[in-house]
Formats: C-alpha cells, structure tokens, sequence
C-alpha cells in the first residue's frame, strides 16, 4: 500500500508544482513495471479526485440571507462556525451570544478569502478548504429561529461540564480531552512551540493509547470476550472523534485503531503502515485540500516515519527507541514546523524525551482521573505549575535555535530525498555521514542570500509603506518603512522566510503608523545595524552613502512643519542602471521646493502619499521624469486611495505603474543589466 500512496501523494502534491508531474509519470511507469494491479487502481483514484476536483463548489452563493444550525462556538473569535444547505462558513459576529444547535438566520457580506499577497505567506483560501469551510460571513444581522440537538452537544456538555466544575485546570481539561489549546495562557502557547513540545498538547495516539489501554483494562473485568471489548472501544473511540471536535490527531489515531482491530478481527494480514496508507488516502478522497490542514499532514507525516523505522529501533533499550523516536519525529516535520515558527531549537530531541514520560505518566492520568473526581484539581494543578516553570526556565536556553528555513517546491523535495536516503543507512557510522549532509544542506539554504547573484527590489502589501533593497550576495539590506501594526507579522515573516540574514539600514521616513508600525517586531527579530529617521537624518543628508553595491543619498530637510507628511525624509537610492526617489508622503508644497532646489531625476518613483491627490504634481513628475511609479496604496484603505487624478497623471505621462491594490506584493529581480518582475495578487 505504500507503493500506491506515495503515488498519490505525488498526485495531490502535484496539483500545486506542476514540475512534480514529470516525477509522477516516472513513478507511475515504475508502478507499472513493478504491479499493474496498482498503477491501475492509482489511475483511478487519481481520476476519482479530478473528478472531484472538477465539481467542487470552493465557494457557497451570495444570498439575501443565510440559514442554518451552529456546530461551533469559537469565544476568542466571536465566530460561529454554521452548517448551512450549501457547506460550512464561518460567521463573524459581534458577541458569541448562540450556542451549538442554535438555528439561525444570518443577514451579512460574504468574504471572499485571499490568496497571500507576500512571498510565501500562509494560504488562508487552501487552508480554508481543507477543513470544508466554503464562505466567511461578516453579519450584520443574526435572527435566532430554534433549537437543534446535533453530535455536537456532546461537546458542548463536555464543555460546560469543565467550565462549571474546574477553575485554574479548566483550559488543560480542555487540552487534554477536547483538543482545544485556546484558552491556554499565549505566553506559554509560545514557550511550549519553542521548546518543541507543541504535539504533546495535541490529543494524539499517545493519549488515545493511554484511554484505550484504561477502557480495555476496565472491561476485562467485566467480560473476556474480545468481540465485546472491541465494540465497546470503537464505540468509545468514534465518540472521543466527535467530542473532540475532529481534530486531526484524534481521527487519525482513533480510526487506526479501529482498522487494527477490524484487522485482527476479520484476519486481513494487512501492515499497520498498510491501515495507515488506506485511512490517508481515504482522507485525501474525501477531500482533496487536507494536506493543507497542517495538523493532519503532521500526524500522518509522523506516525507514517515511526512505523517504517519501527524494525530498526524495536530491538534496543528503551531509552535509545525514545532517542530515535524524537530525532526521527523532530527531523521529518523540520520543514513544516520551522517555517510556521521561523526557527528550530535542536534541543527539542532531549526535550521531547523529557516531558512525554512527565506528561503521559504524571499529567495525563491525573487530567482523566481530576476529569472524573474533581477533588483532585489540587494535585494536578501542583503538577502543571511544576511543569509550567521547567517549560519557562528551559524556553529561556535558546543558544542552539536556528532559523533553518526550507522553502516549498525543489527544496523541501530535496531535504525529503536527502533524509529517506539517511534513513535506510544500514549502519550508525554511514547515517550519522548522511546527517551531516543533511545538516549541511540546511545549513547552505537558509545562508542563500550570501550565494544569491540578484539585486531586489520589493514593494511589500502592507497598510502604508515598506520597501525592502537587496544587494547581491547579501552584501547589504536597506529596508524602507514598515507599514502600520500587524498583528499577522505578514513583513517580518516575509523577511525571515526569504531568508533576510539583518538589515544594514532601516530608515522610517516620518512619524505616521502606516510607516513605523512594525518597527519594534523587526528590531526584534532581526539584526538592525542602523536605524535613520526625520529626527537623526541631518546626521546622514547631503552625502551619498555606500553600503555594498548600493548608494543611497538623503536630500537635507527643509524646516519642520506641524504637517508631519511634508517632515518625511527624502532620498535617492542607486544600484545598478536603476534610481529610486523615496518620498514618504510629502504632500504639494514640499514636492514643489525639491522639484526647484534639487536635481531629483529618478527612474523609480515611489509614488508619495500612497497615490493621494495632495501629491504628484505635474511639476513633480517633470522634475523627476521616472520610466515607471511604485504606488503603495492598500486595497482595503479608507482614503480610496490611490487618486484617479493622479493615476491619469501618471499614465499621460506614460509612466509604467506599479500598484499594491491591484498587484499585492511586487516583486523586481535584477540581474545582467535585466529586470524580472513577480507580483503576489490578491
């Protein structure tokens, strides 16, 4: 079977990088010459799925009103997740006043999802569809109709039941039995992904395991008769599925455990990898999004490794088998899980080692046990504080995270090829060789930028400005503006995932939000050698400045006005064949002085003010005489932004434009006196 899903899985994957195709056709012939029973049956789960592909409705249809039964009530959102005739949506409300099995009619606009606007940003329309949301509704108007008993009250009675009976261990009550982290304190969340140790928080096999061994334990005290415990168990383990919500761990290890029993039952001879490969390509039938869904592509990714190196490892003490484990787990999610936490903390194989035998022996059973007797609240409450302090005093010993990022596409295909290629090592001396090729790779990717021959310019998606120059090789970063605050990070991600090593300048032009915002998140995770704003550029203006293959020259200020837009630096940037002319937001009056006083030709033109009709001037624009213009105006603005003067403006002028509201992120690449240009639309 795993012949068959790794098939597919090249299929699903390729859907998203089409050079994959070519892979798949080889693969596919291989199947052929290796089993024609299973290159037939791959052929037809793949047309089954373009079949699905084909008819899937991404969307439901904009209504005057939208009917249906709550089946989640998410508190910190103020969301509604709704069951409607046409798929689930989200509805976003003022209050969260409904509970689950309320019937609404809800009036509103229907949202459509974007796609990411910034180099490699997270895919909210993907991840959308891999768990059936088909809409998100901002409401207006939500009218109660009635009432509705679903699965889902079970969780709901669950729910209450922990909220009415537990004070400070509720939100590890709900960890631990319903899958739910939100109520655990953010500082925490934060330490807890830092060391690590995140999935020990995911109810998974291993706390399906303890449950299960509990009940099996339970019941053969009642009756030896394995049919009845096996029936009992999957009534057990379907249920525990519904209460939690179907999250992604609990369904993959509660229906592997049901296809093992089915198994032993009916006697299939089918490999626990083989029950594995059926239930994933079942999931990926269904729906052919999933792997976007990050948790589920976990728990497959990492149970799928266990079970292949499980005959290397069984042989040895326990104490190594808990070593290997970790490293194996901790080296086949690297990819994903450095670049949702921009950084990996090798320590996180010893940690690992620490807290599961803490949190399967200690903190699980007392959870169950205070669950069903409340009286022992206290006891677990001791065990959690210490577990909160190891987890804080452990998260402050940071000295072996790195950020080693692994793009999507040719990279990550690599990494995955370099680490099978270490996992077959038949001895330790030849696997440890192959590690240190592996770690070598990661180390020379996430160094790119310093092998990187291209200059770059890139106009970010952000609510004001931010510019970001890169010289090639790495040999200096200027980083202009930051846009207004964002509690996404979408810049400062970017940057790190791009694999910005520091900044040698970041110049904020004036004092608006919409140019500083981010200052403090980009100080604060990444090397800043020098800082310039209107308040210290007298120390920088009236000399041109070089730093690696860039220049960059400050024209002097003119005298401060109580206009803060007219107080923003201006400045001149060179690299290549190319000028930029930098000019914040300075508005008619200020435009005019340096259009007189100063030689300010530019082949850039970053358009001031956003695009607004205070700026722009004809005058300007002559004085300047650029060949193309960065418009910086987001497309959710509230100034209606940018002016269609001044556009007209510009296209009579027969000026190439370049604008964030239509395009999203722009992105240029210079390279042998030629330009590249990529956009990230919205």
């Amino acid at each position: 079977m795993h012949h068959l899903l790794l098939g597919y899985l090249l299929f699903i994957f390729a859907l998203d990088y089409q050079y994959l195709i070519l892979i798949l056709l080889i693969y596919g012939w291989r199947l052929y010459r290796y089993s024609k029973p299973l290159a037939v049956l791959l052929c037809c789960l793949m047309l089954m799925t373009t079949l699905r592909l084909v008819t899937w409705q991404p969307q439901i249809e904009v209504q005057s009103f939208y009917d249906g039964v709550i089946t989640r009530v998410d508190t910190h959102s103020n969301r509604y997740v709704l069951k409607t005739d046409q798929g689930k949506v989200y509805v976003y409300v003022d209050q969260t006043k409904a509970q689950v099995g309320d019937v609404l009619r809800v009036q509103g606009d229907l949202r459509k999802s974007e796609q990411p606007t910034f180099p490699l940003g997270f895919n909210y329309p993907n991840y959308l569809r891999a768990i059936n949301i088909k809409g998100i509704i901002i409401a207006t108007e939500v009218e109660w109709m009635s009432h509705q008993i679903t699965i889902h009250h079970l969780r709901r009675l669950v729910e209450n039941y922990i909220n009415t009976h537990f004070n400070e261990s509720a939100p590890y009550l709900k960890t631990f039995i319903l899958a739910d982290r939100s109520d655990i304190d953010p500082g925490l969340n934060q330490n807890i992904a830092q060391l690590g140790i995140a999935h020990l928080f995911a109810v998974s096999g291993m706390h399906i395991t303890l449950m299960s061994l509990i009940l099996v334990f339970g019941l053969k005290k009642i009756t030896q008769k394995q049919g009845l415990i096996d029936i009992a168990l999957t009534l057990f383990l379907v249920t525990y599925v519904i209460l939690a919500g179907f999250a992604p761990s609990v369904l993959r290890a509660s229906f592997m455990a049901i296809g093992i029993m089915i198994n032993r039952r009916f006697k299939l001879a089918f490999s626990a990898f083989d029950l594995l490969a059926i239930l994933w390509i079942a999931v990926l039938l269904k729906n052919p999004y999933a792997m976007a869904q990050i948790g589920l592509l976990l728990t497959f990714l990492v149970t799928a490794t266990l079970l292949l190196l499980h005959p290397k490892f069984s042989n040895h003490n326990k104490l190594i088998q808990m070593g290997i484990v970790s490293s194996s787990a901790f080296l086949v999610t690297l990819p994903i899980i450095a670049t949702m936490q921009l950084s990996i903390n090798l320590l996180t194989v010893v940690w690992n080692i620490v807290f599961i035998y803490y949190v399967m022996f200690i903190i699980l059973p007392l959870t169950y046990i205070t669950f069903l007797i409340p009286w022992f609240e206290s006891l677990l409450m001791i065990t959690i504080q210490v577990f909160e302090r190891l987890v804080y005093f452990l998260s402050r010993m940071d000295f072996l995270t790195f950020r080693w990022i692994v793009n999507p596409g040719v990279q990550t295909i690599i990494y995955y090829g370099l680490l099978l290629v270490m996992f077959q090592s038949k001895q330790w001396t030849q696997g440890i060789k192959r590690l240190a090729v592996l770690l070598l790779f990661l180390i020379m990717i996430s160094n790119q930028a310093w092998f990187d021959p291209t200059t770059q310019l890139i106009m970010y998606d952000v609510r004001g400005d931010a510019f970001l120059i890169r010289d090639r090789f790495n040999q200096c970063n200027i980083l202009i503006d930051t846009g207004d605050l964002d509690h996404h990070k979408n810049l400062v991600h970017s940057l790190i995932k791009t694999h910005v090593t520091h900044i040698d300048y970041l110049i904020i032009s004036h004092q608006h939000r919409d140019h500083y915002g981010e200052y403090t998140s980009v100080i604060e995770n990444l090397p800043v050698y020098q800082v310039i704003t209107n308040d210290n550029q007298k120390d920088f203006q009236g000399n041109p400045h070089h730093c690696g293959n860039l220049t960059f020259y400050i024209y002097p200020a003119i005298k401060k006005t109580t206009n803060e837009n007219d107080n923003s630096l201006v400045m001149r940037v060179y690299f290549l064949d190319e000028s930029i002319l930098f000019t914040g937001d300075i508005e008619a009056v200020t435009e005019h002085y340096y259009a007189t006083h100063y030689d300010i030709k530019a082949s850039i033109l970053k358009v001031a003010h956003h695009g607004s009709i205070t700026s722009t001037t004809e005058l300007f624009l002559a004085a300047v005489n650029p060949e193309q213009a960065l418009v910086p105006a987001h497309r959710k603005n509230t100034f209606n932004h940018p002016s269609k003067t001044v556009i007209k403006r510009l296209e009579e002028n027969h000026i190439e434009i370049h604008r964030v509201d239509l395009e999203g992120t722009v992105h240029f690449r210079y390279f042998l006196h030629q330009r590249w240009k990529k956009n990230y639309q919205p």
